[in-house]
C-alpha cells in the first residue's frame, strides 16, 4: 500500500491535540481537500491509508470495522448516482472563473433575456487531458433557433466564428490555439450549473460532449478514455446523469462499459 510522505505530515500536523473519534471524522474534509490540490498520489494513498490507520498525536491508530461512537458515517457519504454513494469525497467539478467568460454571458442575457446560454472556454478541458492540446476557443450553446442568429451577429462584429463545425471545416479551418467562437445549440436534457454567474456545463455533459461533437474530434479515442479515467480519479462523477445525457446522444453503451472497467 502506497503512503505519500507529505500526506503523512499533513495527517501530524491536522490531528495534532484531537481524539480518535474526531481526527477519525476529519479525515474526510482532509482527503476533499488533498485531492482539490491535485496531489494524485496523496490522493490514492489516502483512500487505503483512511480505511485501515491514521496518525494522531504521534499514535498509529487502526480504525475499526464500524465509526466510533457519536460520529455520523451518512453525513459524510456523497451521492454518485441513482442509490449509490461513496463514502470517500472527491472534489466537485467547477470550472474556473477564467474559464467561462461573464462579460459574453452577461451581454447575451440582457440581450436575448428568455433564452439559455451555456459558455465556456475550452480552457477548461485541461485538468482531464492525458496529451494536453492547448484550447483557445469559448464555446456558446444555446436555442438552435438562435444559433444562426449568433453567428451572424459576431460575424458582423469581425470575430472568429463558426457555426456547428462539422470535421471537415475543424480540420481546415480552425486552429484551437487562437481564440474564436464555436455556436452550438444546446440539447435538451443537457446537464448545467452555474459559478460565477454563468451557466457552464457539468462533468457529465463535457464527458459525454467530446465523444459527440465534430469540433472535440481530437479528443476522440484513446485520449476521450483516458479524460473519464482522470475525471474518475479527480472529480465526483455522477453515473446516473451522466448514462441520462449519453443515451439522448445515443453513446451510453461505451460508457456503461467503461464504468464496469473502472469500477464505477
Amino acid at each position: 500500500m502506497y503512503i505519500s510522505i507529505r500526506y503523512t505530515t499533513i495527517l501530524q500536523g491536522e490531528f495534532h491535540g484531537l481524539d480518535a473519534s474526531l481526527a477519525y471524522s476529519r479525515l474526510f474534509e482532509l482527503r476533499r481537500r488533498t485531492i482539490v490540490e491535485s496531489n494524485h498520489q496523496a490522493a490514492e494513498g489516502g483512500v487505503e491509508y483512511w480505511r485501515e490507520q491514521f496518525l494522531c498525536n504521534g499514535t498509529i491508530y487502526n480504525l475499526p470495522d464500524t465509526p466510533p461512537p457519536g460520529l455520523d458515517l451518512a453525513a459524510t457519504e456523497e451521492c454518485i448516482g441513482k442509490g449509490r454513494y461513496s463514502s470517500t469525497p472527491k472534489a466537485n467539478f467547477l470550472p474556473k472563473e477564467e474559464e467561462t467568460d461573464s462579460a459574453l454571458y452577461r451581454q447575451l442575457k440582457a440581450d436575448y433575456p428568455e433564452a439559455t446560454f451555456c459558455i465556456y472556454k475550452g480552457t477548461v478541458l485541461s485538468s482531464l487531458q492525458h496529451h494536453l492540446s492547448y484550447n483557445a476557443l469559448t464555446y456558446v450553446e444555446t436555442l438552435r433557433e438562435l444559433t444562426e442568429a449568433l453567428f451572424h451577429r459576431f460575424q458582423v462584429e469581425d470575430k472568429t466564428v463558426f457555426l456547428r463545425p462539422d470535421k471537415k471545416v475543424f480540420y481546415n479551418y480552425i486552429d484551437i490555439s487562437k481564440p474564436g467562437l464555436i455556436i452550438k445549440p444546446l440539447i435538451t436534457g443537457s446537464p448545467l450549473q452555474e459559478t460565477h454567474g454563468v451557466t457552464v456545463p457539468t462533468l457529465e455533459k463535457l464527458l459525454v460532449d467530446i465523444r459527440s461533437d465534430a469540433d472535440f474530434d481530437y479528443m476522440s479515442g484513446s485520449e476521450s478514455v483516458r479524460m473519464l479515467g482522470n475525471a474518475a480519479s479527480l472529480y465526483t462523477i455522477n453515473t446516473t446523469k451522466l448514462l441520462r445525457y449519453a443515451g439522448r446522444r445515443h453513446c451510453r453503451e461505451q460508457f456503461e462499459q467503461e464504468f464496469i472497467q473502472l469500477g464505477l
